[in-house]
C-alpha cells in the first residue's frame, strides 16, 4: 500500500477567508440537540453535538464567510474577463 504524498504548503502563502465584516478570526462553537428515546436507534435518550465556526467579530458562521469569498472571487474573475466581440 502506498503512503499518501506529503504536501508542504506555507500557510502564509495562502489567501485568507475573511468574514463579510472583514474579521479573520473564527472560534469553534457547539450546538446541542436532544434525541428522545423514540428517535434514538437504540431506544436511549441522548445528546448530539453539532460543531461549527463563528466569526469572533460579528458572530456570522464560517459558511457565510466561504460563500462571501466565493462571491468575491467570482467578481474578481468576471472583472478580468475580456468579452468577445461579435464579427
Amino acid at each position: 500500500m502506498s503512503r499518501p504524498k506529503e504536501i508542504n504548503i506555507d500557510p502564509n502563502s495562502l489567501r485568507d477567508i475573511p468574514c463579510k465584516c472583514g474579521g479573520l478570526l473564527f472560534t469553534q462553537v457547539v450546538r446541542l440537540k436532544h434525541v428522545s428515546r423514540l428517535q434514538s436507534p437504540d431506544g436511549n435518550e441522548g445528546v448530539i453535538r453539532l460543531a461549527g465556526l463563528v466569526c469572533v467579530e460579528c458572530g456570522l458562521s464560517d459558511t457565510d464567510a466561504v460563500n462571501h469569498l466565493e462571491q468575491v472571487m467570482k467578481e474578481e474573475f468576471e472583472s478580468k474577463v475580456i468579452p468577445l466581440k461579435n464579427p
